[in-house]
């Protein structure tokens, strides 16, 4: 994802385009019986710093083929 951001938005570094996932780990159902499972929200594009150090959200291109 880093690579494709630096090459469509012409970024210099490939670390300028920071990337951002949160992981959850819930261990019961609702029934409060062991059930250990995962909740994953993962941003699908990349965040580049501003001039005025703000970040702003770029989604990918589309991939070719």
């Amino acid at each position: 994802m880093r690579r494709r951001a630096k090459q469509g938005l012409g970024l210099r570094q490939v670390d300028a385009g920071l990337v951002g996932a949160c992981t959850l780990v819930q261990r019961a159902d609702s029934a409060l019986r062991l059930n250990r499972h995962f909740h994953t929200l993962a941003c699908d594009g990349v965040y580049v710093r501003c001039s005025d150090g703000r970040l702003r959200f770029h989604l990918p291109d589309a991939p070719v083929g």
